[in-house]
């Protein structure tokens, strides 16, 4: 499944050190994520409407990459996958990203595609 292959970036290039391999693996972490919440959404969630709107999809993803992502690093901090600073990076990283995405962006978006 995607998710098992985004820890599994994530170990792998934990195991190969580095800050580089560690910011390659957060981000290849996230994108694996982003991707697996929009075919979850696409394949699973909305394969028999015909309405599909990019921007709910893509939101729907980036929150689905967001959670995923704090799931792992919990793994990875029990683990111990990546350094400490990565990780902490990673955590200021989702963090703040869900803080602006639930803050501002969806309700942004909300009253956007409602008042439209």
């Amino acid at each position: 499944s995607l998710l098992g292959m985004g820890v599994m970036i994530g170990i792998v290039s934990s195991g190969i050190g580095g800050a580089f391999f560690d910011a390659l693996g957060v981000a290849g972490t996230l994108l694996i994520f982003f991707a697996a919440g929009w075919l979850f959404l696409t394949r699973k969630v909305l394969k028999d409407h015909e309405a599909k709107a990019w921007l709910v999809q893509s939101l729907f993803s980036v929150i689905f990459m967001l959670s995923c992502s704090m799931y792992c690093l919990v793994l990875f901090e029990v683990l111990g996958v990546f350094s400490d600073e990565a990780r902490w990076w990673a955590w200021k990283l989702d963090l703040v990203a869900v803080i602006v995405v639930l803050i501002f962006i969806l309700p942004y978006s909300f009253f956007f595609l409602t008042l439209r």
